[in-house]
């Protein structure tokens, strides 16, 4: 007799990939030119968290490892470059965002009256920045209750935060009316030497895998090993670069050298575009449905007040970073969203805008503002707790 059962390992990956075809579908929906892409993915896992489906963080964490070095080794050959030009104006547009974040939460528990320890929580998880929170939390570990409220402003925020940094980076440039052929060929920088994978630079250094697979590899552990290293800070906290950080600056770094002694570390485009969208996909089926588990019930048991009280510590900064880059530093419109996706300290944000612009040049800016974001948002949050 014929039978037919699911276990546990086939539901999962019906789930991923139902999750996949519809996301795309959606994705490539366009209303008055504007599509969400690979974002369409988010958006339903989104949902299909909302509904119960889980993916392992495993999953979540080796597609967001194979996108960023996917990336990384892209944009490298202009990260050392992007520095030199910008990065005095990158450390500027942090800072600046991440103050009229504390701001921005100083004055709502001004005005509304809420607890301290709830608006910074609240300001965490605008930020995206589970370092920033825990660090709020051990400066009020001693009391239980304001443990609590840390979390519970986190939470809160958090997702809805991600889903409106990720939409804002599709969504503010056809605002602004940008020309992306343009401003890509502000923010593209030339590469030297070995990343024209022309022949005669191949020729000279030995190619372990033509697949590009071992570089990936590489990059992925020493980034791994590079991202755990702490240096301890104030009040129990640590800062960190963790396996976005990490890897990030590694493959970047990788890209930029080219090759180590006789070793070729060139990947081809041809190989990198579809790697990145194998680990985008993933990586945003996972923090999709983990933020979709959340994000109805949070809003249903605090009220729509107080998530959109929440909503204006993303809001506020996530304008006047992208408004004060471009008018005031006067930074191409890519380089500008990118440090602001950086400041924000949100991977998938940096990662929309990479498709939407169709440029991995903007990871350089993402992150040469990236390791300075975490350590300030970590500070602030400390900070604020204490003097608020």
């Amino acid at each position: 007799m014929i039978t037919f059962s699911i276990n546990e390992i086939s539901t999962l990956l019906l789930a991923i990939f139902t999750i996949g075809i519809f996301g795309y579908l959606i994705g490539h929906v366009s209303v008055h030119g504007v599509n969400l892409g690979t974002v369409g993915v988010f958006v339903v896992a989104l949902i299909a968290g909302h509904f119960g489906i889980s993916v392992p963080n495993g999953i979540t964490n080796v597609g967001l490892i194979i996108f960023i070095t996917g990336v990384g080794l892209s944009a490298g050959p202009g990260f050392i470059a992007s520095i030199k030009k910008n990065g005095i104006k990158y450390s500027i547009l942090c800072i600046m965002t991440i103050a009229v974040g504390g701001v921005v939460c100083a004055v709502i528990v001004a005005v509304f009256g809420l607890r301290p320890e709830l608006t910074v929580g609240m300001m965490s998880g605008a930020f995206t920045t589970t370092p920033g929170m825990s660090a709020a939390r051990d400066v009020v570990s001693a009391s239980a209750d304001a443990v609590t409220y840390v979390v519970t402003g986190y939470g809160i925020i958090y997702p809805l935060a991600a889903l409106f940094k990720v939409l804002f980076m599709q969504i503010y440039p056809k605002a602004v009316h940008a020309d992306m052929e343009y401003e890509r060929s502000l923010i593209q920088i030339k590469k030297p030497g070995l990343m024209q994978n022309s022949a005669q630079s191949l020729r000279h250094y030995l190619t372990v895998d033509p697949q590009g697979i071992f570089c990936l590899a590489l990059a992925s552990v020493l980034g791994v090993f590079f991202g755990s290293f702490a240096v301890p800070l104030p009040h129990g906290a640590q800062f960190a670069l963790g396996i976005t950080g990490g890897p990030l600056i590694v493959s970047l770094l990788m890209g930029h050298w080219g090759h180590i002694g006789p070793i070729n570390l060139q990947v081809i485009k041809n190989i990198l575009d579809p790697v990145k969208e194998i680990g985008l996909f993933l990586f945003y089926v996972g923090v999709g449905t983990q933020g979709g588990h959340s994000m109805v019930r949070i809003i249903m048991e605090n009220g729509l007040i107080l998530v959109f009280i929440g909503m204006l510590l993303v809001i506020i900064p996530m304008f006047f970073g992208a408004l004060v880059g471009t008018r005031i530093l006067r930074l191409p419109l890519l380089n500008c969203l990118a440090c602001n996706a950086a400041s924000m300290t949100f991977t998938p944000a940096m990662a929309a805008l990479a498709e939407k612009s169709q440029c991995d040049d903007v990871a350089s800016a993402y992150a040469s503002t990236y390791p300075l974001a975490l350590l300030t948002l970590v500070l602030t949050c400390q900070i604020l707790v204490t003097i608020l």
